[in-house]
Formats: C-alpha cells, structure tokens, sequence
C-alpha cells in the first residue's frame, strides 16, 4: 500500500484520533495498577506494617476519590488519616520530588491505594493490585 491510498483511507485528524485513543487506553492499562514494562512485580508495599494500621473503608475511599488533584495535603489527612507505610520519594517530572503514601483497603485485602503528594498538595493515586 503506497503512502497515497493511505492518506486517502484516513486523514490526518483520524490519524491523530486513533493516537490519542491508543494513548489513553495505554495510560489507563497503567494506572490500574498493571506492571509496566520492565518494572518488578512486588508482592506488597508495606511489609513490615501492622495490617491494621491505615485501613481504609469504602466510605473513605469514596472521599478521597472525590478529592481534587492540587488542594493541599491536609485535606486528604482528614479523611485517610497515618498511612500504612510510606514509599521512597520518586521524581516524577524534572524538578519535582514526589512523596507516596500507601494505605490498605479494609474490604479488600489484596488490593492498596497509594496517595502521590507533590510538596503539599495532593498529586493523585494509584491501586495497587496483588
């Protein structure tokens, strides 16, 4: 197929639809909690935690789910409270560190939610699946 039947099969904005639909399907495969490329699978973030300590409950995740990225770092504090245990800082843009927070859910023990904190506002989450 020459590069004329195919400009003439999709033009430009299709093309650039289809991309964007690629991309965002491959940021959500990413965001639920599925390995990248590469990356180690681990077993569980907070090994060494008392499994009760930073429990959540559907009501609290509900909260923070509900939370905008940017409002400060308190807010998220009062609803979620002390973290199970807390990840090694990651940069996750040039210039910025970032801090992670790992809290358990109370009605699914395979699964955690890792609260992303850039400074002192709230950068977003992430599950973590087993």
């Amino acid at each position: 197929m020459t590069h004329l039947n195919l400009s003439r099969r999709f033009n430009r904005k299709q093309l650039l639809a289809g991309g964007a639909i690629l991309l965002s399907l491959g940021l959500f495969v990413d965001l639920r909690g599925l390995p990248s490329l590469g990356a180690k699978a681990v077993a569980e973030p907070c090994p060494s935690a008392p499994p009760s300590q930073g429990q959540l409950s559907k009501q609290q995740v509900a909260k923070l789910l509900t939370v905008a990225e940017g409002d400060q770092k308190d807010k998220i504090r009062e609803i979620v409270r002390e973290p199970s245990c807390k990840l090694p800082n990651l940069q996750v843009r040039s210039g910025s560190m970032a801090e992670r927070e790992v809290y358990t859910l109370g009605f699914e023990t395979q699964t955690w939610i890792v609260v992303l904190y850039e400074g002192n506002q709230y950068a977003g989450y992430k599950f973590w699946f087993r």
